[in-house]
């Protein structure tokens, strides 16, 4: 069993890292995360030195976003709720 292990394992390290989009890093995730929230991550780590500080900002960012996903849902429904289904006509004669 050591033997397989070993022999995988050697296969990993020697293996090509598959094609693609380069792996992300902890920092470059919340930078993005940050930017959907609507808080600003050129300055969020002097925000998030002061706790009250980062707490307003993540609180209010939070409040925002929910507002904005709630009125995406709703334009949606508005959308798909407007929508004019029709029948073509030669499906009518079926009937």
């Amino acid at each position: 069993m050591w033997q397989e292990w070993r022999t995988y394992v050697c296969e990993l390290s020697t293996r090509k890292r598959d094609q693609g989009a380069p792996k992300k890093r902890y920092k470059d995730q919340l930078k993005r995360e940050l930017a959907l929230a609507g808080v600003p991550h050129h300055s969020w780590q002097q925000a998030a030195s002061s706790r009250d500080n980062w707490r307003t900002t993540v609180e209010d960012a939070a409040k925002a976003f929910e507002r904005a996903a709630k009125e995406r849902r709703i334009q949606r429904k508005e959308r798909t709720s407007n929508q004019v289904i029709t029948i073509p006509t030669h499906m009518s004669k079926l009937s």
